[in-house]
């Protein structure tokens, strides 16, 4: 077991006449909370990190390092710590609201208590995603509208956005938005195991995104030549097109089965955004699944499993803080460790955290 160094700091102190008492102070960067940066980085990483519960970390800490802590300082450290972050997620997320890359972004549900605490007053929250080369941001907030997406992206989305087929997404230019093929294909795979017409039409929509997935992984390897997948490509979107036109197209009668018509609202709510289906055939470079969103939202659900979601509006921010530090070093195989000590460090100095961002590019609107 290692041993936690343990310094002592006796302060001197005068009492006036008065009865004002005046008091030494602690040496510069020690603090009165008791803890030291080696002990915040080590609590701030297996929550957040290893995403372990309040009550597994006071046992990890004593049993690894001999520091006995109870529940309520993991919380206060991991306040601070969240604090310690705070200037260099808010030039994180500027960064990727202003990036002109790629961006992949998604949400999923969260759980967050009152600010009294109580579990009367749970609230369905959701926790967003915004991923690109450089960072990896998240916030939490009690609305799914396209608001909160306006608020990380920005009114007019700049760059290239990768989302799935949520309507909250629908004011970023078809342009600029590329809907997740992971999404469609499994939009198809459900329709095709409907009975009748509406499987038809899902199986011939699914054998033609399988055939695009393939056609697109041999042009990638080399393996096809440009012109011939520029034509295979429009063929399928021309084919595909007509799919989506008679699945919207078809007339539902009231008595018929609610299949047909979950396929017809399908196809008509794809054929409004069609060309962002698309967009990969303009923008070679730019990726066709949603999937970087999806894995560090992975991330999130399993600390959410373990946590319950957070227990007030303070510990939410503090969550999307600490997942912005964890999936933008582990996206570039940093120590997120070596950074939270250094970030707590850094606070304890009053000094700035370090950048999360790999340089320290000038960030200015376009």
């Amino acid at each position: 077991m290692a041993q936690p160094q343990v310094y002592e700091y006796r302060l001197h102190s005068l009492r006036c006449e008065c009865g004002h008492i005046t008091r030494a102070r602690l040496p510069e960067g020690v603090t009165a909370n008791g803890y030291g940066p080696g002990v915040e980085g080590a609590v701030a990483t297996l929550a957040s990190c290893c995403r372990l519960s309040h009550r597994m970390i006071v046992e990890v800490m004593k049993d690894l390092f001999g520091v006995r802590m109870g529940l309520g300082s993991v919380t206060r450290i991991l306040r601070r710590a969240s604090a310690a972050v705070e200037k260099p997620v808010k030039e994180a997320k500027e960064y990727v609201r202003w990036y002109e890359g790629s961006k992949y972004v998604d949400e999923t549900g969260w759980y967050q208590r009152g600010a009294d605490g109580t579990n009367e007053d749970e609230r369905q929250a959701w926790l967003w995603v915004t991923a690109s080369e450089a960072a990896t941001v998240f916030d939490v907030a009690l609305s799914r509208s396209q608001k909160v997406a306006k608020q990380m992206l920005g009114e007019v989305a700049v760059g290239t956005v990768i989302t799935d087929r949520y309507k909250g997404y629908s004011f970023i230019d078809v342009e600029r938005r590329q809907l997740c093929w992971a999404h469609l294909y499994r939009d198809f795979v459900r329709m095709s195991e409907r009975s009748g017409e509406a499987g038809r039409l899902g199986r011939q929509l699914k054998k033609l995104a399988e055939k695009l997935f393939r056609l697109r992984s041999q042009y990638q390897e080399g393996k096809l030549e440009e012109n011939v997948w520029e034509s295979e490509s429009f063929g399928i979107r021309w084919r595909m097109q007509g799919l989506l036109e008679r699945g919207a197209g078809v007339r539902v009668r009231e008595q018929e089965r609610s299949e047909r018509t979950l396929t017809k609202n399908t196809c008509k709510e794809m054929l409004e955004v069609e060309a962002a289906m698309w967009l990969f055939l303009k923008k070679p470079e730019i990726g066709i699944t949603n999937n970087e969103a999806e894995r560090a939202l992975r991330h999130a659900v399993l600390w959410r499993r373990v946590s319950f979601g957070s227990q007030s509006e303070a510990g939410a921010e503090t969550v999307a803080k600490l997942l912005s530090v964890v999936m933008t070093l582990k996206r570039r195989g940093e120590s997120v460790y070596k950074y939270l000590v250094e970030a707590c460090r850094a606070s304890h100095e009053g000094r700035a955290a370090p950048s999360l961002l790999p340089t320290s590019p000038s960030i200015s609107n376009p």
